[in-house]
């Protein structure tokens, strides 16, 4: 019996000192899974701050900030370097070497910016399911992951992507931060001076995503439907942020088609930093003739083989936005096809 007793307890001081040498479970101390810092692409941290409609504060939003993507994070990847490195993302080849990933975070940072400026603002980023090798990711979701794992949503958005992308506004490169346009501050009601030097905090908490849009006209008509699901209502404000050769077409050609009154929309343009490949003169004739050329004649996107051929493309899973349905004061508009402009009794708000 003595033997027996002898071999139980031997038995549970091995378990005891397993338990203590390996950890319990998570935050256990031990040498694995204890409470070091994480290695995934997302700190969590943010998260459990600052969790969606923390507050009420998307639900009373008025203004609407839109980011507008450009690509599909590739799965499984750690976005901690997504802010320079190339295969981070599944980019066409015309988006390669030209600094695209650098852009994704200056747009990120400057709609973060904007949103932290005015307290009323709700941040949406958009884009679709657009890259069937990725799997059934959205550009969206990629860019609010990339925001969580470089730390975006801290004080003053400060994180390990700055050193890599600071520089992409504000000086020289774009038209955010106090360059050639005011970035949509000076339309929020409650942006001041003052407000654009605090804090991030809470931003993250009136973000949301948009995932059906193929095109940056679908960016902008999705984005107004999404405000409304969240609040309810229709933005007073809306601010894009895009590249800087696509103000025109914005301006002039979406909102127009939306007959959204020019003076409750801005447009912040922001370009990749020198050394980076981007070559704006480049991209600005790939813009007229490939983008804005064809939106002349056909507004709406629908009816032009090649918009409908671009379209087509980017919903590789074939996806089917709802937002008749969520927003059904707003059929007439998701339904127009043109080729002449809506009309200004048939869109949900004071029209242009």
């Amino acid at each position: 019996m003595s033997a027996v007793l002898g071999l139980a307890a031997a038995a549970l001081l091995v378990l005891v000192l397993a338990l203590v040498l390996f950890g319990g479970g998570s935050g256990g101390g031990g040498l694995r899974g204890g409470g070091g810092p994480t290695t995934g692409p997302t700190t969590g941290s943010a998260a459990a701050a600052e969790p969606f409609n923390a507050g009420a504060a998307a639900a009373a939003a008025r203004n609407l900030v839109v980011v507008a993507g450009h690509s599909v994070s590739v799965a499984g990847s750690d976005l901690r370097g997504g802010a320079t490195d190339e295969a981070a993302w599944h980019l066409l080849p015309y988006q390669r070497g030209r600094g695209l990933p650098q852009a994704i975070a200056a747009h990120l940072r400057e709609g973060v910016r904007l949103a932290a400026a005015d307290p009323g603002a709700l941040l949406v980023l958009s884009g679709g399911e657009t890259r069937g090798g990725t799997g059934p990711l959205s550009e969206a979701a990629s860019y609010f992951q990339l925001a969580d794992a470089l730390g975006m949503w801290g004080e003053q958005g400060k994180g390990n992507w700055e050193e890599a992308a600071s520089s992409s506004t504000g000086k020289g490169q774009g038209e955010g931060e106090g360059g050639g346009d005011d970035g949509g501050e000076a339309m929020m009601g409650t942006a001041t001076a003052a407000g654009a030097k605090n804090s991030h905090a809470g931003v993250r908490a009136r973000t949301v995503t948009e995932e059906y849009a193929t095109d940056s006209f679908q960016n902008l008509l999705f984005s107004i439907c999404r405000f409304r699901e969240v609040t309810g209502r229709y933005p007073e404000h809306v601010t894009v942020v895009s590249f800087t050769f696509k103000r025109a077409r914005f301006e002039a050609m979406h909102a127009a088609a939306l007959r959204w009154p020019g003076d409750r929309f801005r447009y912040a343009g922001v370009d990749p930093p020198p050394g980076t490949g981007f070559d704006l003169p480049e991209a600005a004739e790939g813009e007229r003739l490939n983008a804005a050329r064809p939106f002349e004649g056909d507004p709406y996107g629908c009816h032009t083989p090649v918009l409908q051929r671009k379209r087509a493309e980017r919903n590789p899973f074939f996806r089917t936005p709802p937002y008749s349905l969520t927003c059904p004061d707003m059929t007439a508009l998701l339904d127009w096809c043109g080729p002449g402009l809506i009309p200004g009794d048939q869109v949900p708000w004071p029209h242009a």
